[in-house]
């Protein structure tokens, strides 16, 4: 990544930002989805059977499997998206080879200081 990459200050406006953008698409998603299902569930109230008690649960099933997609399809999206002077992103907290190989380098330089000095 060519950009500096710089942290920003986490405030209650940026927090309300990512919360809204969140928020609305995976209420709107779980209200699409709970909209048919309730109706299916109501229309099978009055069935009583062996295939019925495994089609709800299968649908039941559906329901939570498509409401953890939406989770990750919004997060997902989330860091696709630039916001008001910031977009998120996520950093890994290893050490890059170039750092690894400076502070090799760091570590055999002070051993080599405290050996010269141990002598001396």
């Amino acid at each position: 990544m060519s950009q500096l990459v710089e942290p920003v200050e986490v405030t209650y406006k940026r927090a309300a930002i990512l919360w809204w953008n969140m928020a609305w698409p995976i209420w709107g998603s779980i209200f699409l989805l709970q909209i048919p299902i309730a109706s299916l569930f109501e229309y099978l109230q009055s069935w009583d059977n062996l295939f019925v008690t495994i089609f709800k649960i299968g649908l039941g099933l559906f329901w939570i499997f498509m409401v953890i997609w939406v989770h990750i399809v919004v997060v997902q999206g989330l860091f696709k998206q630039k916001f008001r002077g910031f977009k998120i992103m996520m950093v890994t907290d290893e050490p890059t080879a170039e750092e690894t190989s400076i502070r090799e380098i760091e570590e055999t330089v002070r051993k080599q200081m405290e050996q010269h000095h141990n002598i001396t």
